[in-house]
């Protein structure tokens, strides 16, 4: 589906990207956790084209792709059953209530960004991406400003239209837990400039006991110490 190869990227002659490798498979889940700064964005700006790598390669299998930012970047203008069908001219109206039903925003169809709540308006954001038919989905720290909460529903939500449309899904987040109940692939990211510096493959993914939870979050957890150390 995705195959990235030593890439680089720099700004103003600052490297912020260096010999990136990430592979992603077809229906596959991966998410890329680091911290703040380290180029998470810039690695999906560039897989989105949205930037222009300055070295490698980026080799894809694709041709649909959205992009659920950190924002939901709603219309404000436009209902939310309006904002969904926006994205795709095909996309029928009992489609598109399917899709509002499944993220528990079906009573909310006629209502405005501004008449529902912020974690409403991500719900639709991710309706949006999915309405759009895309082979690869791509996210950007989606659950930032969401309490903890709320934060699980949504990633159960997100994973249910998952399971039905079975796109491929990159994630970047700061919250190891996020990366944990949705992914088949962690890859950790730090460093300046930035590369990958692990990959944690997990058995039996979205189906783990807590402890099996707890050992990843562990592994995670004495790497980053090590890497600090």
């Amino acid at each position: 589906m995705l195959k990235i190869s030593r890439l680089g990227k720099a700004f103003d002659h600052r490297c912020v990207l260096e010999d990136v490798d990430l592979n992603i498979s077809k229906r596959e889940i991966v998410s890329i956790i680091g911290p703040s700064g380290r180029g998470k964005t810039t690695l999906l700006k560039l897989i989105a084209g949205l930037l222009t790598a300055d070295t490698g390669k980026i080799e894809r299998s694709y041709t649909r792709l959205s992009y659920v930012f950190q924002e939901d970047r709603l219309l404000p203008w436009l209902t939310v059953a309006e904002n969904v069908k926006l994205v795709n001219d095909a996309l029928s109206s009992d489609d598109c209530m399917a899709l509002l039903a499944m993220m528990r925003l079906a009573d909310s169809q006629r209502l405005y960004p501004s008449e529902i709540s912020g974690g409403m308006r991500q719900r639709v954001a991710m309706a949006r991406a999915f309405a759009y038919e895309p082979e690869l989905i791509l996210l950007d720290e989606p659950f930032k400003s969401i309490d903890q909460f709320l934060r699980k529903q949504l990633i159960e939500d997100m994973l249910a239209l998952w399971r039905v449309q079975g796109q491929s899904v990159l994630l970047v987040t700061h919250d190891p837990d996020e990366a944990i109940a949705m992914s088949d692939t962690i890859y950790l990211m730090d460093g300046i400039p930035a590369s990958i510096v692990k990959r944690i493959v997990i058995d039996a993914p979205r189906n783990l006991t807590e402890t099996a939870k707890q050992t990843i979050r562990n592994e995670i957890e004495k790497f980053w110490e090590e890497e600090t150390s």
